[in-house]
């Protein structure tokens, strides 16, 4: 019976592949649920005990079979959802050429902003090496030194330098696209430094966002040079798989640090028994769900309704009750959003379930109006928020449904405030109003 979930589930990610595509927010997270519904169907037909001794995976499921296929069923719920968020309504008609919002030329004053941008990341990160511990940074030969930022040689006062590395290695990748284009190479390699030590920060953290990184460098990529397949672009999707691989085999080893990161990265071996395990732990988000779903959690509506805020903890206090009434199904494991929301009961199911609606078919839209370079930026995200509901609580991940709604819907009305205001003969070839106006100005000179 267990078998009966993912196949009807198989049918749906069908249904929204052929209709969203397969790079667009509805597929991708739709084949996250499915293979998080054919892990729990793999535990369920065969006996997998063997990978707890021959394999670099430690996996020990604890639900029983019935409380799997009760997980199995929600993610056939959530995949509903995203069947509706691309049936109904029916889609607009995809964009006409040149209508893309994204496909005029960076202003210069954009341009000074975001070398502003790019410098400030490079003094971020320069300041971030000089205060940490270098020769952790190198080699930590401990689980999760380097997550600490007292053991790194940070104090409390310094946490957000601590983390701001996390978030200057996007911007520097993008810059250093940018700016190579541009040919400006002093911002480029800026740009290049920043991102380097971002990433092998990250990487040396055995952070997932080290493979996102490079899924950004190849949305940078795809949107300035204005094609997504090319020979740059699958060598990036091709490196951020391999790094993916890399940090994912690395969080289940007590070494971190630069020098283990990178030979992990050039010399893993994954075969046998090893590719298996990593394919359970790929796809863990069913597992952990069902996990969750025996733990019987009790949780204050307070920590409920504060999962699902959209404001920073500083204005809405989730940080002070977090550390008390978060619950996990053991002290490495947090329980995931699926297994909070399950937990959390039906009003709640509702607005998770209505959020992904939104989520999708925001996404959905605006990718058909604004082309397939938007398209790639918000895939992105989208990658970012699968991910973190199948491994993280729900306040995490939630935060970045609510940030790729709030950019779908502001591209979403600002293509249908450039289509009002552009003149119909404009509009049915594609020309931007500034494009005809140039084109006005050229005739009348």
């Amino acid at each position: 019976m267990i078998l009966l979930w993912p196949t009807l589930s198989l049918l749906g990610v069908i249904f929204i592949i052929r209709t969203g595509g397969l790079l667009s927010v509805g597929g991708l997270f739709a084949l996250t649920c499915l293979m998080s519904q054919v892990t729990l169907a793999l535990v369920s037909v065969f006996d997998l005990a063997f990978l707890t001794q021959t394999s670099w995976i430690s996996f020990r499921p604890m639900a029983s079979v019935e409380v799997r296929e009760e997980a199995s069923q929600f993610y056939s719920l959530v995949l509903g959802v995203v069947v509706l968020a691309v049936l109904l309504p029916s889609l607009p008609g995809k964009a006409n050429k040149g209508s893309a919002l994204l496909g005029g030329s960076i202003s210069d004053k954009q341009t000074n902003l975001f070398r502003i941008l790019v410098w400030i990341s490079f003094a971020v990160n320069v300041l971030h090496f000089l205060v940490i511990d270098r020769d952790k940074l190198w080699n930590a030969s401990g689980y999760q030194i380097m997550k600490d930022p007292e053991q790194m040689g940070f104090s409390a006062a310094l946490l957000p330098l601590f983390l701001l590395p996390r978030l200057t290695g996007f911007v520097a990748i993008t810059g250093m696209i940018v700016f190579l284009r541009k040919r400006d190479l002093l911002t480029s390699a800026l740009s290049a430094l920043a991102f380097a030590y971002s990433f092998l920060l990250s990487l040396a953290q055995n952070s997932r966002l080290a493979a996102l990184y490079v899924l950004a460098a190849l949305a940078a990529n795809a949107m300035i040079g204005r094609r997504l397949f090319t020979i740059v672009n699958l060598a990036l999707l091709s490196f951020s798989m391999i790094t993916a691989v890399s940090v994912l085999k690395g969080r289940h080893d007590p070494m971190q640090g630069v020098e283990y990161a990178l030979w992990q990265l050039f010399s893993f071996n994954v075969e046998g028994p090893d590719a298996l395990g990593l394919f359970l732990n790929l796809n863990a988000g069913g597992l952990i769900a069902a996990d969750s779903i025996i733990t019987n959690a009790n949780y204050p509506d307070r920590y409920k309704v504060l999962s699902f805020s959209p404001l920073p903890s500083l204005i809405d206090g989730f940080s002070d009750i977090r550390d008390q009434e978060e619950r996990r199904i053991n002290f490495f494991t947090p329980i995931n959003a699926f297994g909070e929301v399950y937990l959390f009961g039906g009003a709640f199911i509702g607005v998770f379930l209505a959020t992904i609606y939104l989520w999708v078919r925001s996404a959905a839209v605006a990718s058909r109006l604004l082309g397939p370079r938007f398209s790639v930026v918000i895939t992105l995200l989208g990658v970012l928020s699968a991910v973190s509901l199948q491994q993280y609580s729900l306040r995490t991940a939630y935060r970045f449904m609510l940030i790729s709604i709030v950019v779908c819907y502001g591209a979403i009305f600002l293509a249908k405030r450039w289509r009002a205001q552009s003149p119909p003969s404009a509009r049915g070839a594609g020309l931007a109003p500034r494009s005809v106006k140039a084109s006005t100005q050229r005739i009348e000179g």
